[in-house]
């Protein structure tokens, strides 16, 4: 616990969350940081086609690890 919230952390060992991680750490990057148009309509293009490809539902993973 830090000052007033409560973080609590967990592991899946489902390898295809980690291209979903990655995704999500691009995704903060990007939105701490100020960029131009072309800059921003680039990364927007590249992480759309990013969850296109990775299709990665969360439910439907755990659902099909848990059942092996």
């Amino acid at each position: 616990m830090t000052g007033k919230s409560l973080t609590i952390t967990y592991f899946i060992p489902v390898t295809s969350f980690s291209v979903s991680k990655s995704q999500i750490d691009d995704l903060l990057k990007y939105l701490k940081t100020e960029e131009n148009d072309f800059t921003r309509d680039t990364f927007e293009m590249m992480f759309e086609d990013g969850l296109k490809t990775n299709y990665n539902n969360i439910e439907d993973e755990i659902r099909f690890y848990c059942n092996k």
